[in-house]
């Protein structure tokens, strides 16, 4: 890729589909792809980790998150924002449940 990124997998239509590895900006995606959505699990630099769906390369769809400080948030995303019926667990062990 042009920039940098490295994609291993294959590809239909000139996107990513079925099983890859998509490595970017020091992050490392493992999942499925189809019409370049995906579903797996994304291990970032700064140790967050993601599994769940994306699209358009933001967290979209039902998933977990999990920061490198310990707090973690499972529920939905829409756009890369927690959105509609989540859980959000601080490392404090803080537990917050409903809608954002």
């Amino acid at each position: 890729m042009v920039n940098g990124d490295f994609y291993t997998g294959n590809w239909k239509n000139n996107q990513k589909s079925g099983q890859g590895t998509h490595s970017f900006s020091g992050n490392k995606y493992i999942g499925d792809f189809s019409e370049d959505l995906g579903r797996g699990s994304v291990l970032y630099s700064n140790n967050d980790h993601y599994d769940g769906y994306w699209s358009e390369g933001n967290y979209h769809g039902r998933g977990t998150l999990i920061q490198y400080n310990g707090d973690s948030y499972t529920g939905n995303f829409k756009n890369g924002e927690y959105h509609g019926n989540g859980k959000l667990t601080t490392i404090e062990g803080v537990v917050k449940n409903g809608e954002r």
